[in-house]
């Protein structure tokens, strides 16, 4: 049996090339680099950016968030995909408002972190990066099957919802129940059931996603399509620093050093522009946002 390829900051489980990877695994496996990924990762538009809050837009239409089935609490399928470790969302849960063009259905949810308490999330704010990034992703009611929401010619085919997450000194008892399983899932294709959780369990608290970061981008895989509406919140998740190296340590983190894929950019148009609703409860307004780094090529 053979250990995971090392984890790095950046993926999104709905890609069908199966040989992609990231820059440290391609040092060590045959598989195609960032450099080398196909359809739209080379081009503009790509996901994840730098959030540079002086930089921002206010949006008046970024009103809150109507979330419903999150509190469904039930045993939990994880499963180590060979890049992440990813949990499917219950029909039920789905979101709508947040200044999107209807409802979204729920798909699945999946977590970013590397080998630091302090760089593992995807994306980043003022330069600065957080230990862990969670993911739930969400595609338009009306498509059937993720094929259908790919295949679709809409820009805002799929919503995800970004959650950065801090080292703390408080225990997280909902991220707990996903560790405790992880031993589990140590290797590639590993699932099993965690106890009883809700997704409402995992997240801040519904008062604080009020306040959000929005900008369109793409996936963050091969083929990197330019078909999401991303919302990063403000408010973070808090991880006791133990649950954080608890993650850290797993035996698929250990099997090689992880390095960071090299992250891309790029500068939002007028009606592209990231926008968010408030910040430090006042609303601000300024030029629009800016990338400080280049896409990579």
């Amino acid at each position: 049996m053979h250990s995971l390829p090392p984890l790095t900051n950046t993926v999104f489980s709905l890609s069908f090339l199966d040989d992609w990877c990231y820059s440290s695994q391609a040092k060590v496996l045959n598989c195609s680099g960032p450099e080398a990924w196909p359809g739209y990762c080379q081009t503009g538009e790509q996901s994840p950016i730098n959030i540079i809050t002086k930089q921002i837009k206010l949006n008046y239409s970024l009103v809150d968030f109507k979330f419903s089935g999150y509190d469904l609490k039930q045993e939990t399928f994880i499963k180590n995909n060979g890049y992440t470790i990813k949990m499917p969302l219950p029909d039920s849960a789905k979101i709508s408002g947040g200044g999107l063009s209807g409802t979204y259905k729920g798909v699945e949810s999946h977590l970013h972190w590397s080998d630091s308490v302090d760089k593992g999330s995807e994306h980043t704010i003022d330069g600065k990066a957080f230990a862990m990034e969670m993911h739930v992703i969400h595609m338009k009611e009306k498509f059937a099957n993720l094929s259908m929401a790919l295949a679709s010619s809409d820009r805002d085919a799929f919503a995800v919802l970004g959650f950065l997450i801090e080292a703390s000194n408080q225990k997280h008892e909902g991220f707990q129940i996903i560790l405790d399983a992880l031993d589990k899932v140590s290797y590639k294709n590993g699932n099993t059931f965690t106890k009883p959780l809700s997704l409402e369990e995992l997240l801040p608290d519904v008062k604080n996603r009020k306040k959000y970061f929005r900008y369109m981008g793409s996936l963050t895989t091969p083929d990197c399509d330019v078909k999401v509406i991303w919302t990063v919140f403000k408010t973070t998740i808090g991880l006791h620093k133990d649950q954080a190296f608890q993650l850290l340590l797993q035996d698929f983190i250990l099997f090689h050093r992880i390095l960071f894929r090299d992250q891309s950019c790029w500068e939002p148009s007028d009606h592209d522009a990231l926008t968010v609703m408030w910040i430090m409860g006042k609303p601000q307004s300024g030029p629009l946002a800016r990338c400080d780094h280049p896409p990579f090529t």
